[in-house]
């Protein structure tokens, strides 16, 4: 039985139709490997592709929120501000008042020390000041307020 197979074999490997299904078989295998390697690369981009749009959607997130919270510190930022102008003037206001009020003590101590002594009168020394004090005095006490 295997002599008979031996001349039938030797016909069917010198026939050029065999090899060439052979080269096809070969070509058609090695194409199908080609596409099961294109089939993995392609799966593993895709996933690739979903980590980095998961990681897109979180730095989305994350801006969302940095905006939200940049929004609150300017509305923060200007309340600080009107605070500021707000004390500000309060200060401006008290150096003013703490100008007249020297300015004041000044004019106090100047009438004070321009007050001459004398001797007075029985009559005066019971009754009056003498008369520049009494106008310095009464010209400070007389002032616009």
């Amino acid at each position: 039985m295997l002599g008979s197979l031996l001349p039938l074999a030797g016909r069917v490997l010198g026939s050029k139709w065999i090899w060439v299904a052979v080269l096809l078989l070969g070509l058609v295998a090695t194409l199908y490997i080609q596409d099961l390697r294109h089939d993995v690369k392609v799966s593993a981009l895709g996933q690739e592709l979903a980590a980095q749009e998961v990681q897109h959607a979180a730095t989305r997130s994350e801006l969302a929120e940095s905006r939200r919270e940049a929004a609150g510190l300017w509305v923060a930022l200007d309340q600080a501000r009107n605070a500021t102008e707000a004390l500000q003037g309060n200060v401006r206001a008290a150096l003013a008042r703490e100008a007249q009020a020297r300015a004041d003590a000044e004019a106090r101590k100047a009438i004070i020390s321009a007050m001459r002594t004398r001797e007075r009168t029985e009559a005066e020394a019971r009754e009056v000041v003498d008369d520049a004090t009494r106008h310095s005095a009464a010209a400070r006490l007389n002032r616009p307020w």
